[in-house]
């Protein structure tokens, strides 16, 4: 009785998780199944919200997977101009946001292009943040408002 019951659960297990399961008292490995590839990305705000970092100089494509994105120019800080595109999974609904934060070490810009976005360069001077939101339309990114220095 005690083994079918170890057995049961080992099965139980397999069922669940679709890993192979072993039965104690005879340590035989129990077949697991495939488990099919996932479908949908878990996204915010059950999922963590996407996060990318921007290079100190040059261009950069960002995709936007979730229905949050933060863009983070700060922590590595521009040391010269750099430009920023965006792209949408598509999976991507209408509604999903994109907040960034930009700094740069002299009076450096940034700019958008590559599609996915309208706005306007943001045009900086030394060891200042800027943020700026903007909202998916299903489409591309507009600007929630012009962007904002915080310090």
């Amino acid at each position: 009785m005690k083994q079918l019951k170890l057995l049961l659960a080992s099965l139980l297990f397999l069922a669940f998780t679709g890993t192979t399961a072993y039965v104690a008292t005879s340590c035989t490995p129990v077949a697991a199944h495939a488990s099919p590839a996932p479908v949908n990305t878990i996204k915010f705000p059950w999922g963590a919200a996407n996060a990318v970092s921007l290079p100190a100089t040059g261009n950069q494509v960002v995709n936007c997977i979730n229905n949050v994105t933060v863009v983070d120019g700060v922590t590595t800080q521009a040391t010269a101009s750099r430009t920023i595109g965006f792209t949408f999974d598509p999976q991507l609904m209408a509604g999903a946001q994109v907040f960034l934060k930009y700094k740069t070490s002299g009076t450096d810009t940034l700019y958008f292009t590559g599609g996915g976005i309208t706005n306007a360069a943001i045009n900086s001077t030394a060891t200042k943040i800027w943020c700026q939101s903007y909202t998916f339309d299903g489409t591309q990114l507009w600007p929630n408002g012009a962007a904002v220095k915080v310090n």
